[in-house]
């Protein structure tokens, strides 16, 4: 089977939805209890790696799955540890961020118009060309979706943290 056809053909409007909405409770209830999760952070991260290997999650469930790890590993109180677990979240998407196909698809204007097909419109037409750059751009948008996602998750807690740099600035200027 095509990876990621099986999540993509097989599950209802209604099946998606909930699982849309299952992901969405899954990060609020992270908020809502970071430090009663942190304690279960293991587990919970072996859970999401084992999902995220099945390649059966919608590209909106991966994300969930990362902003929930993401959401509890702020509860972590020793600083490196925590360095060290949303740098494991981080990876697969900053290894496929500077990857050279991602590097030649945006090095330059003319590189992503080309990528995007955009620069010969009849290619759209042609449907291999049409697959090719939908997954294609599909994956360098997913990429940077997910590590904006990430780095919100990051900065909303620091900003509601009394006492970190974020909260003291409110908000504004975290590096």
């Amino acid at each position: 089977m095509t990876p990621g056809l099986y999540r993509d053909t097989c599950f209802s409007e209604r099946i998606q939805q909930v699982r849309r909405k299952a992901g969405s409770a899954l990060v609020t209830i992270a908020k809502a209890v970071p430090g009663r999760l942190e304690l279960h952070l293991d587990d919970l991260a072996f859970k999401v790696n084992t999902l995220m290997t099945r390649d059966t999650l919608t590209d909106m469930q991966h994300m969930h799955c990362l902003e929930l790890l993401i959401v509890v590993s702020n509860a972590v109180t020793d600083p490196q540890r925590r360095v060290d677990i949303v740098g494991q979240i981080v990876a697969p998407s900053l290894e496929e961020w500077v990857s050279p196909s991602t590097e030649a698809m945006v090095c330059t204007p003319s590189a992503l118009l080309e990528a995007m097909a955009l620069d010969v419109p009849r290619a759209a037409q042609d449907d291999e060309v049409v697959r090719r750059v939908h997954k294609g751009v599909n994956k360098v948008a997913n990429t940077l979706n997910t590590l904006h996602s990430i780095s919100r998750r990051i900065h909303e807690t620091n900003r509601a943290t009394p006492g970190s740099a974020a909260a003291a600035s409110g908000g504004a200027g975290v590096g």
